[in-house]
């Protein structure tokens, strides 16, 4: 979340700053840019107005915004589900991933987050 950080600091903004001019909690802001949480297109593109950029399909440069993550559920059988979204050249596509454990579901969700913002191509940016 390099690129959300490089951005703030060329416009010589503070997270409250931030969280001011565009809308976005300052929790929120805090979450993305520690890489401890994707950002909702909607959120991207409050973010990318209130730093005076347009978010793009790069690649090469910005803020990985490739899946978000939901929530971590308990099911009836006793298994834990854990459902996000990724951002797929086909629009936004919900997944699940299961295990006997609330950790394990967290450890994975992590794994796949992580996996998303190295591997996608169609990831969001700004």
């Amino acid at each position: 979340m390099e690129r959300l950080r490089e951005l703030r600091r060329e416009r010589v903004l503070s997270l409250r700053e931030l969280e001011h001019r565009s809308g976005v909690s300052y929790n929120t802001i805090w979450r993305i840019k520690d890489s401890h949480q994707g950002a909702h297109l909607r959120t991207i593109r409050k973010l990318a107005e209130a730093l005076g950029v347009q978010p793009r399909a790069d690649p090469g440069r910005g803020v990985g915004m490739a899946a978000t993550v939901d929530r971590i559920t308990k099911r009836k059988d006793g298994l834990f589900q854990g459902m996000y979204t990724a951002q797929t050249p086909d629009g936004p596509k919900r997944k699940y991933i299961y295990g006997r454990k609330y950790k394990d579901v967290e450890k994975k969700l992590a794994e796949a987050m992580g996996n998303a913002a190295r591997g996608s191509s169609s990831m969001m940016r700004i």
